[in-house]
């Protein structure tokens, strides 16, 4: 069984979630929970991905984007928003590390059951905080709406 292809895709989603939550640390530094907590993920889900084979270097390329702006909704708002798209790249990590969880099994690759295993559950914490954060930011962006 070649697992090759859906490795390569989990890695490459589990690179794609290190980035954004490195550019949502960056691009909301001034909640310092934030900056914190999503570069300490950024750097386990660098892990995870190195995991599943060499992957790129543990500093990402600077994403485009910037700071909320006069275009831009107001910051509660812009991290609603930014929370909400890295959630949804959170999951869509967890399914594909879910596919070569299951061919790792059947192939009974050991060493990719436990990369798989480990990188579940490093997007589990990664989803647990991103719910955690929208359910604190939630409430206070869409009570500041005028």
């Amino acid at each position: 069984m070649n697992l090759n292809p859906a490795r390569e895709h989990a890695k490459d989603s589990l690179e794609d979630l290190r980035d954004g939550l490195h550019h949502l640390a960056e691009r909301h530094a001034a909640e310092a929970d934030v900056y914190h907590v999503g570069l300490g993920l950024a750097d386990r889900c660098n892990d995870a991905a190195r995991s599943f084979g060499d992957g790129t270097p543990a500093t990402p390329e600077p994403q485009p984007g910037h700071a909320p702006g006069e275009n831009e909704p107001p910051a509660g708002l812009a991290l609603l928003e930014d929370l909400r798209k890295l959630a949804v790249e959170a999951h869509g990590a967890q399914i594909d590390v879910l596919i070569v969880h299951q061919g790792a099994m059947a192939a009974r690759d050991q060493e990719m059951v436990m990369a798989a295993k480990a990188a579940t559950a490093e997007i589990g914490r990664v989803d647990k905080w991103l719910q955690t954060r929208i359910k604190e930011t939630a409430p206070q962006a869409l009570a500041a709406l005028p």
